[in-house]
């Protein structure tokens, strides 16, 4: 199942869901922009909000100093820290 969206009102209303294997539409959001109808659908859709520079992310958690570039704010347990750790370290 993927999803996407569709402008339900001309020009004003877009409405985010998806089609059941029947064909039926399940409606999940609504927004007043098809750009706000697009970044919804690519969360959903298992897409970020932002492009996240996982090492750095991950060296920040394994590692802070007071010196360290900021990086994107994500909440992640420490196993998923770990395993990123160990994927991407050797980058």
């Amino acid at each position: 199942m993927s999803y996407v969206y569709i402008e339900s009102v001309h020009g004003e209303l877009w409405t985010v869901g998806f089609y059941k294997p029947d064909g039926k539409w399940v409606a999940e959001s609504d927004h007043n922009s098809a750009s706000d109808a697009a970044e919804r659908v690519h969360y959903l859709n298992g897409g970020v909000a932002e492009p996240v520079n996982v090492k750095a992310v991950c060296e920040s958690v394994a590692q802070p100093t007071a010196t360290s570039a900021p990086v994107p704010q994500l909440a992640i347990s420490r196993e998923l820290s770990n395993r990123l750790w160990e994927k991407y370290a050797g980058d």
